[in-house]
């Protein structure tokens, strides 16, 4: 129980120091993480369709898959680093290490493209 406690003020104090005005904070920084981490393997279906619609189904296929497993490993080492690092504010403020978009980004169906 003593332990718990701990734990939990611990977290507390971290907490309550971390947020800035006009800057992310470490619960941020967490969201991300667990967002990247565990939307990370979208990264592959959804740079097919992007490649397949641009280029043709065979560029989705090869490039699209590769581009795909590329920004999926990226995603996902940077989530686990988010995760673990959450109370650190580095980079400086709590900045997202990845450009934007720092989450995945929503795929947009070719379907809904006026042409």
């Amino acid at each position: 129980m003593k332990r718990l406690m701990v734990v939990f003020l611990t977290l507390a104090i971290i907490f309550s120091l971390a947020h800035t005005a006009g800057a992310d904070s470490a619960l941020d920084k967490l969201g991300r993480g667990l967002a990247n981490t565990l939307t990370g393997i979208f990264e592959i279906p959804k740079n097919m369709g992007e490649e397949s619609h641009e280029h043709g189904y065979f560029a989705g296929f090869t490039t699209g898959i590769l581009k795909g497993i590329t920004a999926f490993l990226v995603r996902e080492v940077v989530g686990v680093y988010e995760v673990a690092t959450f109370p650190i504010p580095l980079p400086a403020g709590y900045k997202p290490i990845l450009p934007a978009p720092e989450y995945m980004p929503e795929y947009s169906n070719p379907r809904d493209i006026d042409y």
